[in-house]
């Protein structure tokens, strides 16, 4: 029985590509691993070169196809690792299904290297090959479901080898972090996180959240940037490592204004601020008599102070009916002089007019007073 893995290699921190593959072939193929050296097998490169003949291979591709991936995104090799279950295989036989695995896999169309390791009780194989083919034109496609498309060969050449093999796989592997977790448990970052958030919603300043953490088994260690650590922890964990919500000032600020909650994927909540009524606020300023001058005649209407269509037009005929008295008046008032049979005075100007005149003048009058 063999399981088997496949794993995107990157360029390394604080290395060149060429750097990074040799490291990684330099490990595969350590002597004390190999039996020797004995158990380590290529195709298309040498074993002591690979990292040269390689990186080659990539110059060439850059070169045909004009193509290039930031350090971040390309992936220079690919790992396969093809372990056997305790006592059921030989060393020699475990090399050769892996050299059988590595050309079936890679369809003969990429550089690989070959090396089985014996220093542990279970025998392993590591498979690495080129991410650029043999006519450094292309690279290789790793698809969703290369990982199953492996198993299914590697189940093949152990049923044609006799090994046994698992029937009943579990549909979905776990994550590594899941793995991680199961073998390590929790983090000390996340259970610092988890700490914090459960802490932070008592607290009402810094200086008490620090007093919590200390209840809580935690060594604080208080500066520019905070390290809290518990006991067996070799070294406090920062809280800057955490995110952006846990740094000092976004400490003291989730305390401050959000009474410790998570400010992350949280809005703020609208403040709704004072509705005013703006009927009443209208009438409130005619009542007062300050600044109705500067109402829109909008405003006015909604208010209710224009008057009805019925009133308007009883107000305008009574505007009217004055003027024509007041003409009255000014002509009896005023002696006229001889010949003198036009109209005098505002009164008379107005008095003089037709009867749809005298109405518009009275109702626009009514207007400017309001």
């Amino acid at each position: 029985m063999a399981i088997s893995n496949i794993l995107p290699r990157k360029i390394m921190k604080n290395r060149t590509r060429q750097q990074s593959m040799a490291e990684r072939h330099d490990y595969d193929q350590k002597e004390e691993k190999t039996d020797g050296g004995e158990l380590v097998s290529s195709y298309m490169c040498s074993p002591e070169t690979a990292a040269e003949e390689f990186e080659i291979s990539k110059k060439l591709y850059a070169q045909l196809t004009g193509r290039s991936q930031s350090e971040k995104h390309d992936i220079i090799m690919y790992r396969i690792i093809q372990s056997f279950k305790p006592d059921e295989i030989s060393p020699e036989e475990a090399h050769k299904i892996g050299c059988e695995l590595a050309m079936k896999f890679t369809g003969g169309q990429h550089q690989f290297v070959v090396a089985t390791h014996t220093d542990k009780r279970h025998i392993h194989t590591h498979i690495e090959f080129n991410s650029t083919n043999l006519n450094c034109d292309a690279k290789f496609q790793n698809v969703k479901n290369s990982a199953f498309i492996l198993r299914r060969m590697n189940d093949e050449l152990c049923r044609a080898h006799g090994l046994s093999v698992i029937e009943n796989p579990k549909k979905k592997a776990k994550s590594q972090k899941e793995m991680a977790a199961a073998q390590y448990g929790i983090s000390h970052k996340k259970q610092l996180q988890q700490t914090i958030d459960k802490v932070l919603p008592e607290c009402n300043h810094y200086e008490e959240f620090l007093a919590k953490m200390r209840a809580e088994g935690y060594e604080v260690v208080d500066g520019k940037n905070p390290g809290f650590r518990l006991p067996g922890w070799d070294r406090p964990a920062r809280v800057n490592r955490l995110g952006g919500d846990y740094t000092k000032t976004a400490l003291r600020a989730r305390i401050t204004s959000q009474r410790g909650r998570l400010a992350a994927g949280k809005t703020a909540p609208k403040r709704t601020g004072r509705k005013v009524n703006l009927l009443i606020d209208i009438q409130a300023k005619l009542a007062a008599g300050k600044g109705a001058e500067r109402l829109t005649a909008a405003a006015r209407k909604r208010a209710g102070a224009f008057p009805a269509a019925g009133e308007r037009k009883n107000a305008a005929l009574a505007a009217a009916v004055s003027s024509q008295r007041a003409g009255r008046h000014l002509r009896a008032a005023r002696p006229k002089a001889a010949g003198d049979r036009g109209p005098s005075g505002a009164g008379d100007l107005v008095a003089a007019l037709p009867g749809e005149r005298r109405l518009g003048i009275a109702h626009r009058a009514w207007r400017v007073l309001f």
